[in-house]
């Protein structure tokens, strides 16, 4: 058996005993956000929970038990086949295994071959290091995307100055001040655009000590520009104000750019929707109730204010400021009677249905 990461799912099954595959026993299918289901014809149904994961199952040789397997019930029983259920946690995602044993020497196997040898402690930790990096790539993607859109909107900044720059000079010979005003705008953004993805995408048109300034800046004075969405917003509104030139080449520009920005908000809240699923499932609630009584110091089955924040801190990654803390806090305590204290029920209720802004879901990412 060998169970490994990559980029589709599939499912090879050999004859009981033999070494060749049953090619009409073969199938795949791309892994997505969220529960899917997979289905071999007649031999195995498949149904996984997962996020940002797909797994490749080589079975080969199998030789079923007579016993079902731990953790494990038998669902139904129908013209002599066995519909097993199996569950278990592996790094933080639940997979659910459906098998089913029927007659006939091709593709005859046991949930309990399954149970013995997919659910290893070195399957477990090589999911769950896997999490890990899945959460690490989105917590980057969040701040900067991909590189391919990171090119492309640089090009845009480039097109943008460069354009924005002749067209003020255009309009200031023709007297139209009003226009050379809103050219010298776009071409400030352009070359606001420039700074920010040529940061991103790790581009040397500019020196080191340029972009880290400014990144600095950014950070303190425009902190949603460190966010894809962020950026997104004044890209479409750089594009859009381009437009508004009417010129052919404005027009190219500007609508070039206003797409780029749209495409941007996409990605960030794509990225966002994805991170935000990881966090509640990549904790199941065992050892959220884990993190919840360390972090309870006096043992009283609830947590002040500070307790709180030092759990979310320590435990999880997430550094709230102060008002995001108050709000969080209030909000739970809230939820059965307001007492200054957070109980274990009012916190898991939170974890599952509050939603982080995309600061504190890139923190989140990069601690997991």
């Amino acid at each position: 058996m060998k169970l490994t990461i990559g980029a589709s799912t599939e499912a090879i099954f050999f004859k009981n005993g033999g070494g060749s595959p049953n090619e009409d026993k073969k199938g795949s299918a791309v892994g997505m956000i969220g529960p899917f289901s997979w289905s071999c014809g007649g031999g195995v149904s498949m149904s996984m929970s997962m996020l940002m994961v797909d797994v490749s199952i080589v079975m080969a040789d199998v030789m079923p038990p007579p016993l079902p397997p731990p953790h494990s019930r038998i669902l139904n029983i129908l013209n002599g086949a066995v519909l097993l259920q199996t569950k278990q946690l592996i790094g933080g995602m639940a997979l659910r295994i459906e098998a089913r044993q029927g007659g006939g020497e091709r593709g005859k196997w046991s949930g309990g071959w399954l149970s013995s040898n997919v659910f290893t402690a070195d399957n477990a930790a090589a999911a769950a290091s896997y999490t890990k990096e899945q959460a690490k790539v989105l917590a980057s993607m969040l701040a900067d995307g991909n590189t391919s859109i990171r090119v492309l909107a640089l090009v845009g900044g480039i097109a943008m100055t460069i354009t924005s720059a002749f067209g003020v000079w255009n309009r200031f010979l023709g007297l139209n001040w009003i226009s050379a005003i809103v050219e010298v705008y776009c071409c400030i953004l352009g070359m606001a655009i420039v700074c920010l993805e040529a940061r991103s995408a790790k581009i040397p048109l500019l020196p080191k000590k340029v972009t880290d300034r400014y990144e600095a800046y950014m950070r303190k004075y425009a902190l949603f520009l460190s966010f894809v969405s962020g950026r997104g917003g004044l890209y479409f509104v750089a594009g859009t104000l381009q437009l508004s030139q009417l010129s052919l080449v404005d027009l190219l520009v500007g609508g070039y750019m206003a797409l780029i920005g749209v495409t941007y908000v996409i990605i960030g809240k794509q990225t966002s929707s994805k991170l935000s699923e990881l966090r509640k499932s990549a904790l199941s609630e065992p050892l959220l109730r884990k993190k919840f009584a360390i972090a309870d110091k006096s043992n009283c089955g609830s947590l002040s204010i500070e307790e709180f924040k030092h759990m979310m801190t320590t435990e999880f990654g997430i550094d709230f400021t102060t008002r995001e803390l108050e709000v969080s806090f209030n909000h739970m305590d809230s939820v059965h009677e307001r007492d200054g204290r957070v109980t274990l029920d009012e916190f898991l209720q939170w974890w599952t249905t509050c939603d982080f802004d995309d600061a504190s879901m890139a923190e989140f990412g990069l601690s997991v």
